[in-house]
């Protein structure tokens, strides 16, 4: 090998060693950014849909809207269960994320007597490697939702 290719790797690698140092490696390094999908209802209000810092992607907490964030989907915890896990779906979708992705989840819950409901729907959404979990009653969620679920994923 010539001493100019010796050279160059050894440039290159040093090149690669400093970035990987200094976060430059990481997907979507850096500081925070603001992410959103239209695939599900906007943000009502000042807050974010997700946040995304280095390899984590932090999602507010969703409930069973509709795509246009005009009405609640389904009338039991099981329904709206279901369509809070579904617009989750399409927002760790949105950032080229699924389920097995998400290391954190909190559930809120208007009556805790509807665990195993809900349990029985989450369970179907986070079959393998299910992330750590909170669980909490809470005295009210906004437009009177039985269930608010937020979540944290991790990048691959």
């Amino acid at each position: 090998m010539s001493v100019k290719i010796k050279r160059f790797v050894s440039n290159a690698c040093l090149g690669l060693g400093a970035l990987a140092l200094a976060g430059c490696a990481i997907p979507h390094g850096g500081g925070k950014v603001v992410l959103s999908t239209d695939q599900t209802y906007p943000a009502i209000g000042p807050y974010s849909q997700m946040i995304g810092h280095a390899r984590l992607v932090w999602f507010s907490g969703v409930i069973a809207l509709n795509k246009e964030g005009t009405a609640l989907v389904g009338a039991t915890t099981e329904e709206q269960t279901r369509a809070t896990l579904e617009n989750i779906k399409l927002q760790l979708h949105s950032q080229g994320l699924d389920f097995v992705d998400v290391v954190s989840a909190t559930v809120y819950m208007k009556d805790l007597n509807d665990f195993a409901a809900m349990n029985r729907v989450y369970a179907e959404y986070f079959r393998q490697a299910p992330p750590v979990r909170s669980t909490v009653e809470v005295a009210r969620i906004p437009r009177d939702a039985k269930i608010e679920i937020a979540v944290i994923a991790a990048r691959r």
